[in-house]
């Protein structure tokens, strides 16, 4: 009894490796109700090799609409959970992955194609979000997800995007 004590406190003060953050990047830095823009989600792994990633991408369906999914230029060659599309929930869900090790700052996941659907402000998030490290073992090494805000208006010029970091951690 007194091993498994000792084992347990050992397991849980043991650090963690924390690496990967994902973010979204805007094709433009406007758009007017009823206009078309692309948005990639991408991975900079810090320096640690993944080979796959998961994650729910959430956007508010009064204000966007998920029109297509791009994989053409991903890093993953092969799709678990192929990108599914909720425009009724405002959600995407995807598991993806690839057979080798892969690093870099601005690595593509996925491309997504939406379309304003009215004015307002309007959230890019992700949840159950996973970065698993090439190291036989699925380790998660995600650190952070960076959040993009959008605001549409009647006008493009009404109309920004805006990265918001979570958990501070910055993004070279």
């Amino acid at each position: 009894m007194l091993t498994l004590s000792v084992l347990g406190a050992w397991v849980a003060t043991a650090p963690r490796t924390h690496a990967a953050i994902l973010y979204f990047v805007p094709e433009k830095k406007s758009a007017a109700v009823g206009q078309e823009f692309f948005v990639d989600l991408k991975v900079n792994t810090e320096e640690t090799s993944v080979n796959a990633a998961q994650a729910t991408v959430h956007f508010p369906p009064d204000v966007l609409e998920l029109l297509s999914v791009e994989r053409s230029d991903s890093v993953f060659n092969f799709w678990v959970e192929e990108p599914s599309i909720s425009n009724d929930e405002g959600a995407l869900r995807f598991i993806g992955g690839t057979s080798k090790g892969v690093l870099g700052n601005a690595l593509q996941i996925l491309r997504m194609r939406f379309k304003m659907r009215g004015a307002g402000s309007a959230t890019l998030s992700a949840s159950d979000a996973v970065v698993t490290a090439s190291d036989g073992k699925g380790t998660n090494v995600l650190s952070s997800v960076e959040d993009l805000k959008v605001g549409a208006g009647a006008q493009a010029t009404d109309t920004s995007f805006q990265e918001t970091p979570s958990a501070g951690v910055p993004r070279e």
